[in-house]
């Protein structure tokens, strides 16, 4: 059974890490994005998406079988699991999405709308 969320979701496609000067990892803190909606992690964080990556398409796909217009693709983590989101995101809503885009400088997300349905 599929549990549908009221409001927006947060889709994140891997939970940005990196490592300290001792060695160690530490994640990202993105309690912002809460801000937009509740968030869905898609990935674990350091989990490489390989060569093969039907595996990861499966699993993304499954957690984004709820996809709704309303809701949100962050840019975060592996670049490849990033796109499978894209394209996840614009397949289930007519090629329109929208990706939060974390700014350095203003240190906020900001929404920025793909619409890939306008090119034709």
């Amino acid at each position: 059974m599929s549990i549908i969320a009221k409001g927006p979701q947060v889709y994140v496609p891997q939970e940005p890490r990196f490592r300290q000067p001792d060695g160690s990892w530490k994640t990202v803190d993105m309690l912002q994005l809460l801000d937009f909606g509740s968030v869905e992690v898609l990935l674990e964080p350091g989990e490489q998406v390989t060569f093969n990556s039907a595996a990861t398409v499966r699993r993304i796909a499954a957690k984004m079988l709820n996809y709704r217009e309303q809701d949100f693709v962050v840019a975060a983590g592996d670049p490849v699991a990033i796109m499978i989101a894209g394209a996840f995101a614009a397949a289930a809503n007519r090629g329109r999405f929208t990706i939060l885009k974390w700014d350095r400088q203003e240190r906020r997300y900001f929404k920025v709308p793909v619409d890939l349905a306008s090119l034709r």
